[in-house]
C-alpha cells in the first residue's frame, strides 16, 4: 500500500461470500465479488470515489468505486471474451481476471490527475483491456511477443468469422501486404484452436451459448484504442449529418453500441445518393471531414493527441521514391514542424519541430515517423490524420 494512504472498511463488508462446501465459484460470485454491504454513498459519476481517495488519502473510496464500477469492468471482459464470437470461460478465470483488472486500477490511482479532467475510468480504460488480454494471452501459453500483436490476431479471429473476403479485410485494417495478412490469418487459426475456457451456467456447469452476428467494441472500428465514453461523448456533440456519416459508412449504432460487420456499411455511393452528392468522391470527402471533427472534439477534451501530416516535396529517380519532405502539426494547432526522409541513405532528419512538440519524447514527430515509415512499401499519403491515445 502506498505510504499515508488508509484502507480499513470498518463499516462494510463483503456482500458475497467465496466459502462454499463443494468449494466451487459460481457465476454469481464472481460476477458480485466487489460489492459491498451495505452499499456505500453513492456518486453520479464513480471517478468521483478515485478523486476522494487521493485527497483524503483513504483507499476505502476505491472500494467504493470497484463497487459502482463492477458491473462496467464484467462488460469489459465479456467482450474480450466473446470478441472472436465464441463466448468461452469458467467463474474462476472469470474472477481471476478481474483480480488481476483490480491490481492495475490500483496501481493507476498513484498515476492519475484528476485536473486533467478526464474521468478515472476513461483514463483507465486501455489499461484495463490491455491487462485482460495479457491475462488472456498468458493463459493460452501463446508464443505471441505482445500484447499489440495479440489484438490484432484476435481482432483477424473475429473478421475470420464476419468477413466474407478474410485477406482482404486484413490487408485493409491494417494497411499490410498479403504475405503478412495470411500471416495473421494462420496465427488467429492455430490461436483458435489452443483456447480451453469454456462458458458455464450460474452454478459452474458447461453450456452452450448462441451469440449474435455483432461485435460491440464500436471503439476499435472507429478509432482503435481510443476509449470508449470519450469516444461516445465527443460522438454526441457532432451534427447529426455527421454522426449519420460515421454510423452508416462503418455500420454501427452509437446509442445501442452494436456493430456490424464491416462489409455491410454503407459504400460512399449509396451515401452519395442520400445526400445527392454528384460523385461518390464527394461523400468520401464528407465522410472523412466528420472522422477530422471528431478526432479534433476529443482532441479538445485532452483524450487523445492528433498529429496532422501533409507531404510538402517529393523526389524520385527511376520512379522510385528517394527523398521525401512532410510538415506535420501537433493537435491541429499551431506552427507545422518539418521532417525529412531519405529512402536511399535510411535517414529520417527532424529540420524543425512543430510548435506544440514536447521537448523531452517528441511523441508527435515520432509518430509521424512511425506513419510515413510504415507507409513508404505501401503508398505514401499526400495528407493524412492520425490519431493516438494520451
Amino acid at each position: 500500500m502506498q505510504d499515508n494512504f488508509s484502507w480499513e472498511l470498518k463499516e462494510y463488508t463483503q456482500k458475497i461470500t467465496l466459502w462454499q462446501e463443494d468449494g466451487c465459484i459460481t457465476q454469481e460470485m464472481a460476477n458480485h465479488f466487489f460489492q459491498l454491504e451495505p452499499p456505500p454513498p453513492p456518486e453520479e459519476y464513480s471517478s468521483s470515489y478515485i478523486v476522494n481517495a487521493i485527497q483524503e488519502k483513504n483507499l476505502d473510496y476505491f472500494s467504493f468505486f470497484l463497487h459502482q464500477y463492477e458491473e462496467e469492468l464484467n462488460s469489459h471482459i465479456r467482450r474480450t471474451l466473446a470478441k472472436d464470437g465464441n463466448v468461452r470461460y469458467n467463474p474462476e478465470q472469470f474472477l481471476d481476471i478481474k483480480i488481476s483488472c483490480m491490481e492495475i486500477l490500483y496501481q493507476l490511482i498513484f498515476r492519475y490527475d484528476p485536473s486533467k479532467e478526464a474521468k478515472f475510468s476513461t483514463y483507465a480504460y486501455r489499461f484495463v483491456k490491455s491487462g485482460i488480454q495479457k491475462y488472456l494471452m498468458q493463459l493460452e501459453s501463446w508464443s505471441i511477443s505482445s500484447v499489440s500483436t495479440y489484438q490484432k490476431i484476435q481482432t483477424v479471429r473475429w473478421l475470420s468469422n464476419n468477413a466474407g473476403d478474410v485477406l482482404s479485410a486484413v490487408t485493409q485494417k491494417y494497411q499490410c501486404d498479403l504475405k503478412t495478412a495470411k500471416r495473421y490469418v494462420e496465427e488467429a487459426a492455430r490461436l483458435g484452436n489452443r483456447v480451453d475456457l469454456y462458458a458455464t451456467d450460474a452454478d459452474g456447469e458447461s453450456i452452450e451459448e448462441t451469440i449474435p452476428d455483432y461485435s460491440w467494441d464500436y471503439v476499435e472500428i472507429i478509432m482503435d484504442g481510443i476509449p470508449a465514453e470519450a469516444v461516445a461523448e465527443a460522438f454526441d456533440r457532432l451534427p447529426r449529418d455527421e454522426q449519420y456519416f460515421l454510423e452508416k459508412k462503418l455500420g454501427i449504432c452509437m446509442q445501442c453500441g452494436r456493430t456490424e460487420p464491416l462489409e455491410k456499411g454503407m459504400t460512399f455511393d449509396e451515401l452519395g445518393a442520400i445526400f445527392e452528392f454528384t460523385t461518390a468522391n464527394g461523400a468520401e470527402k464528407k465522410y472523412n471531414r466528420s472522422l477530422e471533427h471528431l478526432a479534433q472534439l476529443m482532441t479538445d477534451d485532452n483524450t487523445i493527441r492528433t498529429v496532422t501530416l501533409k507531404q510538402k516535396s517529393i523526389s524520385r529517380k527511376d520512379k522510385r521514391i528517394t527523398v521525401t519532405l512532410y510538415e506535420y502539426q501537433a493537435d491541429g494547432d499551431g506552427e507545422w514542424g518539418e521532417i525529412e526522409f531519405d529512402f536511399t541513405k535510411n535517414t529520417v532528419k527532424i529540420l524543425y519541430l512543430a510548435e506544440f512538440e514536447t521537448s523531452k519524447s517528441h511523441v508527435y514527430a515520432k509518430k509521424a515517423i512511425e506513419v510515413i515509415l510504415d507507409s513508404y512499401n505501401k503508398k505514401l499519403p499526400k495528407k493524412k490524420l492520425v490519431a493516438f491515445p494520451r
